[in-house]
């Protein structure tokens, strides 16, 4: 919600309205993961004949928790940061990151749901945040330039704070990825070549399939001869 509010107002501050749904939202959220945990708790108390991977149930819980952390600290930074250079000067950019983290969140959510493998392939996140960091280091290099470093104040500092939590926010969402393909797999359909020994064992196969297919014809026209 936060992300939104930004991209709708990239050069407005964040109003009293805004920090209250935003924080209703990470209320919600935050009991849903002590609900699921509770759940998972219950879950590994069970008598089960199935193995269950409990273990890494609760790892999946523990990142969501950590990335919720997370985007709350970044919400409190973003509320401090200088919009003009590192929101509305990398509009495109800051974008592109948000559709990488949703794409990534909502493949996970549905391999959950479905209980089927994660696609093969799937948004960069970490290279749409180095694209980010890269012109957003560009704009203020040139805003430091032309007013000087000491007129900005702590408005660079919480620039480069961002920066920082942004970075664990796709380290800790990788790490969900890796956590939901131990789980349920991925669906891969651009694999490597086959062997070359492979190849020539088909070939051979198939070669001496139609030898046997010639020779019955063969055997056949003697028959009937």
């Amino acid at each position: 919600m936060a992300g939104r509010d930004m991209f709708q107002n990239p050069r407005l501050a964040f109003t009293p309205h805004d920090r209250r749904k935003t924080l209703k939202l990470e209320v919600h959220i935050r009991d849903a993961l002590h609900s699921l945990s509770a759940l998972i708790g219950v879950m590994n108390d069970e008598l089960s004949l199935v193995p269950k991977p409990m273990r890494r149930y609760g790892r999946v819980v523990e990142k969501l928790q950590k990335l919720l952390d997370l985007m709350t600290g970044l919400r409190k930074v973003r509320e401090h940061i200088p919009r003009k250079e590192t929101v509305a000067a990398v509009y495109e950019q800051r974008r592109e990151l948000v559709s990488c983290i949703c794409v990534s969140l909502f493949s996970c959510e549905q391999v959950f749901r479905a209980r089927q493998p994660l696609p093969q392939f799937l948004p960069s996140c970490r290279q749409a945040l180095n694209q980010l960091e890269h012109h957003m280091q560009e704009q203020l290099r040139q805003r430091c330039q032309a007013q000087g470093t000491g007129q900005m104040g702590l408005s660079l500092v919480y620039a480069f704070a961002e920066s920082e939590v942004m970075n664990d926010v796709v380290d800790t969402l990788e790490e969900l990825l890796d956590l939901s393909r131990q789980l349920f797999g991925t669906s891969a359909w651009l694999t490597a070549q086959q062997p070359i020994a492979e190849v020539n064992g088909t070939i051979d196969s198939a070669q001496s399939s139609r030898d046997n297919w010639h020779s019955s014809l063969k055997w056949e026209g003697a028959g009937s001869s």
